[in-house]
């Protein structure tokens, strides 16, 4: 888009008529990770000046719409058609830390969630006999009557986010 502003200058007996180019501005909508470390972040660009534009980010992309971004802090140089040229950073921000606390006693598990995005969902996998898988998209956060043995605790979050935790019950 190219915006050219149009200025009128009144002198005595005369009129001076003299445009001025608009300056180039760089504006983004960022999409922050959804899970923590995952890179699923994304900038898109909105330019003003006159095109075509020259994008450069700090690690040599020249995409206006960049993907699969992982948390951090990016910088992009835009040059217009006349030279113009704007520096911009935006951050993408990670997403909510999913942390999984199991506290064992009496045969049993039970596990508290926190970060991430309610409702959780919790599975349990008994690693020392791979075939008992002790429950599956248990909306329950307590484990009852376990033999002892290596347990996989996983919990994912509503965002499909997970944490996984290894628990010993003897």
């Amino acid at each position: 888009m190219n915006r050219l502003v149009l200025y009128t200058i009144f002198f005595i007996n005369c009129i001076f008529t003299c445009s001025i180019q608009a300056q180039t501005s760089i504006q983004a909508t960022v999409k922050n990770a959804t899970c923590n470390g995952l890179p699923d972040g994304e900038i898109q660009l909105f330019l003003t000046g006159k095109a075509p534009f020259v994008i450069k980010w700090e690690d040599g992309s020249g995409f206006i719409h960049r993907k699969a971004l992982q948390p951090g802090k990016y910088e992009v140089i835009v040059t217009d058609a006349n030279k113009q040229v704007s520096k911009s950073s935006f951050t993408v921000h990670s997403g909510n830390i999913l942390t999984v606390t199991p506290t064992i006693s009496n045969r049993s598990i039970s596990v508290i969630a926190e970060g991430g995005i309610a409702p959780y969902t919790f599975y349990l996998t008994n690693i020392t006999n791979p075939r008992q898988v002790i429950s599956q998209n248990s909306a329950s956060s307590i484990f009852n009557n376990l033999p002892a043995g290596s347990y996989a605790l996983l919990v994912k979050d509503s965002k499909g986010c997970t944490a996984i935790q290894t628990v010993e019950l003897k």
